[in-house]
């Protein structure tokens, strides 16, 4: 019998303690740990007040926190956390089962000596930065998880081996005449548009690319966003923000066989390419 195999993303962020009268330490590295310690006192599973979102906790330690987050489905009332899917049909988790595939789950891993975070989401299991800081809320911690940024629009493009896509959203002031401007309707009774969202699949950039993106960049009133997906050379997808100048760090990972097999593979992954990341913007 084969083993499916699915392939999840994996989404990386700067780590920052909020600093207030509740934390002793200056150290990000410590602030964290101390935050994290003080509300989760255990490898355990942590609710929300109301009962709709938590986290379970895997694996903590001073450098470390390892667990999945998860909230409660509206359809059924019972939390998601792995969902067997088979033949496309949804159905309650057999952990004896091989032929399985991860459908709905959520990890996250904390590097806190790094202070780098690093998920696997999924729609159904609610945004993890929100989670995380609504359970934090209650000891008077915050936590900010802020996407990579870079000042030269120039350097963050040669980051890419290869751009792939261009996402365009346009603001509503302007989208009637960004609309108008690519003559799909040559009736203006036709219809009445209120944003315009352009989705580009990009075969070569041209040595005027930069210069176009500094332009979009000097007018971003006109764009509610602008983004930039593409490949570095080793592999890595990226996502760049061209308007905020943010980069959206993430690579694939592929996973095979039960779901209680590959929670180690899972930690290990998320902190092989942590320390991958941290070497490649601290050399």
């Amino acid at each position: 019998m084969s083993i499916n195999k699915v392939k999840k993303t994996i989404y990386f962020f700067k780590t920052v303690p909020d600093y207030s009268l509740f934390s002793k330490s200056s150290n990000d590295s410590t602030a964290l740990y101390e935050m994290f310690s003080k509300r989760f006192v255990s490898v355990s599973a942590y609710f929300t007040k109301d009962l709709q979102r938590g986290i379970e906790i895997f694996s903590f330690d001073k450098h470390h926190i390892y667990g999945i987050f998860l909230k409660k489905d509206e359809s059924t009332n019972q939390f998601i956390r792995l969902t067997l899917k088979e033949n496309d049909t949804s159905k309650e988790i057999n952990l004896n089962k091989q032929n399985i595939i991860f459908e709905h789950y959520s990890f996250f891993f904390v590097d806190l000596d790094k202070c780098i975070t690093s998920i696997i989401s999924n729609k159904q299991s609610g945004k993890f930065t929100d989670i995380i800081n609504q359970l934090l809320f209650e000891e008077n911690y915050h936590i900010q998880f802020i996407p990579y940024s870079i000042d030269s629009i120039d350097n963050a493009i040669n980051r890419f081996s290869k751009i792939k896509y261009i996402e365009t959203l346009y603001s509503p002031s302007v989208s009637k005449e960004a609309f108008e401007n690519l003559h799909q309707y040559h009736d203006e009774d036709a219809l009445e548009i209120e944003k315009l969202k352009i989705r580009i699949k990009v075969s070569k950039t041209g040595p005027k690319f930069i210069e176009n993106l500094e332009k979009v960049h000097n007018e971003r009133k006109k764009y509610e966003k602008y983004k930039i997906e593409g490949e570095t050379e080793d592999g890595v997808e990226q996502i760049f923000d061209i308007l905020d100048k943010t980069f959206f760090r993430s690579t694939q990972i592929e996973i095979q066989g039960k779901p209680e097999d590959n929670i180690n593979f899972i930690k290990y992954t998320f902190q092989s390419e942590i320390n991958r990341l941290y070497a490649q913007e601290n050399s």
